[in-house]
């Protein structure tokens, strides 16, 4: 809580604010410097806003050649195993970081995001991230050696491996509730569940290798029930309770199909996809059809998908407060704090 409050109190100034066990808070004036004061273990707190990554230089080790590399781009690299913590990606709350790159090294393994908006976000050999309640608005990108990296309630406009090809050395994710849209996505070594796929790319968007795919909704046409949703598998895949809405699913290499649900309507599938709430219509196939006996999709498991899209933690609800006392000389103020359950 004391946390949270530091971070609401930031907001309003811009600050950003640096939490340190054994240390008073510190507080900077853009994220740069506050990227580059970060300690392991260290919280940070994103305040509401738009802000530009711009130029910024930042030192890799190359074990190849032995020697560190300076890159200087429009990224901010984390080095650090840290927690950063926004506001959640929609609402007056909402922090953005914009015209740049967010990378994790890596050093980053082992770190904790949650509740931002990023342009692009890149894991770079890192194992043990957990991402949570973010928005990408280009692209998702993840390379090098790794995984067991767990991505949950993101909005993601697209998903590639840098490398190029598959092999097993790849960095997979786990992907929960998660919003895939664009034209073609990747995986590899990856398990992604009650996940929205909105892509409409005719040829082959979905590309897989050693991964697993269930109680997903994919969104193949808005108008008929007869286009094909086509994929390539290299290696190995599972499809297990999807639903296909539009369409059908089309076999491109070797992949297992157990209990996936084939041309459903658009119309007939969605309470309001249009206003963007995806829960099922109660006549939906879809309906208790997942694995786990709940619903197919976003709002399946014990936990559905937070539609607040705010991180876990505790935020003001309410707050206002008076621009002049009363007759008794008091000053009305009205401050709720809610806290998420998860």
């Amino acid at each position: 809580m004391a946390a949270c409050m530091l971070f609401c109190a930031g907001v309003s100034a811009q600050v950003f604010l640096i939490e340190r066990t054994g240390s008073a808070p510190l507080t900077f004036d853009n994220i740069k410097e506050a990227v580059d004061a970060l300690q392991d273990n260290d919280r940070l707190y994103i305040p509401a806003g738009v802000h530009d990554i711009g130029q910024y230089n930042w030192e890799e080790w190359d074990e190849a050649s032995e020697e560190s590399i300076v890159h200087q781009t429009n990224a901010i690299a984390i080095t650090k195993k840290v927690a950063i913590y926004g506001g959640g990606y929609s609402g007056e709350d909402a922090g953005f970081l914009a015209n740049g790159t967010l990378i994790l090294t890596k050093e980053a393994s082992g770190s904790l995001i949650t509740g931002l908006g990023f342009k692009w976000l890149q894991l770079n050999n890192v194992s043990n991230v957990s991402i949570s309640r973010c928005l990408m608005t280009d692209e998702l990108s993840y390379y090098g050696n790794g995984g067991n990296n767990l991505m949950s309630e993101c909005d993601i406009m697209d998903v590639d491996f840098l490398k190029g090809t598959f092999d097993d050395n790849s960095v997979g994710i786990h992907a929960v509730k998660c919003v895939f849209r664009g034209t073609t996505f990747r995986f590899n070594s990856s398990t992604i569940e009650n996940c929205l796929f909105a892509t409409y790319n005719s040829v082959y968007p979905l590309l897989l290798c050693n991964s697993t795919i269930s109680n997903c909704i994919f969104i193949v046409d808005k108008t008929t029930t007869s286009k094909e949703y086509k994929y390539n598998v290299y290696g190995s895949a599972f499809f297990n309770n999807n639903l296909f809405v539009g369409g059908t699913i089309t076999k491109g290499g070797s992949a297992t199909l157990n209990n996936n649900i084939e041309k459903v309507l658009y119309t007939e599938t969605f309470v309001d996809a249009p206003a963007g709430n995806y829960r099922l219509q109660d006549s939906s196939p879809a309906k208790d059809a997942g694995t786990d006996g709940t619903d197919i999709g976003l709002y399946g498991t014990d936990k559905p998908f937070d539609d607040s899209r705010r991180p876990a933690l505790p935020y003001f609800k309410v707050k206002s407060i008076g621009t002049e006392t009363d007759v008794t000389g008091k000053l009305p103020v009205n401050i709720v704090i809610e806290a998420q359950e998860y």
